[in-house]
C-alpha cells in the first residue's frame, strides 16, 4: 500500500510540473523580430496608430508568424541580405487582429522579414542558427 501511495504521489507531481516545463521550453524557442515600421498615407483620415504589426521567429517549428490589424491586403516575404527571396505569402488583416505564418529558411544565417501593406511598410532582421 505504501508503494502505491508513493507511486500515485510521484505521478501527481510529474503531471503537475511537466506542462510547466513544456510551456517554458516553447517560450524559449520564440524570438520576437524587431520591426522598423514606416506608415503610409491613406485616403481615410485617421491616425496610423490603428494599423499594428508584430512578428516573431519560432525555431521549434521553423516558422515566422506575423500578427497584424488594419493592414488590409499584405504581402509578406523573407529574403537574404543578397536580396534572394526564400519564402513569400499574402494575407488579409482586417479590423480584428489576425495571424499569418510563413515557413522560415532551413539554412542558418541572417534574414530580413518584409511586410508590405497599403497602410504600412515594415522590415526586420532575424537570425537562424
Amino acid at each position: 500500500m505504501k508503494h502505491l501511495l508513493t507511486f500515485i504521489s510521484f505521478f501527481i507531481v510529474v503531471s503537475l510540473t511537466t506542462p510547466h516545463f513544456v510551456f517554458a521550453d516553447e517560450q524559449a524557442q520564440a524570438a520576437e523580430i524587431d520591426l522598423f515600421i514606416k506608415s503610409r498615407p491613406t485616403k481615410i483620415h485617421r491616425s496610423p496608430d490603428f494599423a499594428e504589426v508584430e512578428a516573431w521567429y519560432d525555431s521549434g517549428s521553423m516558422t515566422v508568424t506575423v500578427e497584424g490589424c488594419e493592414l488590409k491586403d499584405t504581402f509578406i516575404y523573407i529574403m537574404s541580405p543578397d536580396g534572394l527571396i526564400f519564402a513569400q505569402t499574402s494575407c488579409y488583416f482586417g479590423i480584428t487582429p489576425g495571424t499569418c505564418t510563413i515557413d522560415a529558411p532551413s539554412l542558418s544565417g541572417k534574414y530580413w522579414l518584409v511586410i508590405d501593406s497599403p497602410t504600412l511598410y515594415a522590415e526586420g532582421a532575424f537570425l537562424i542558427n
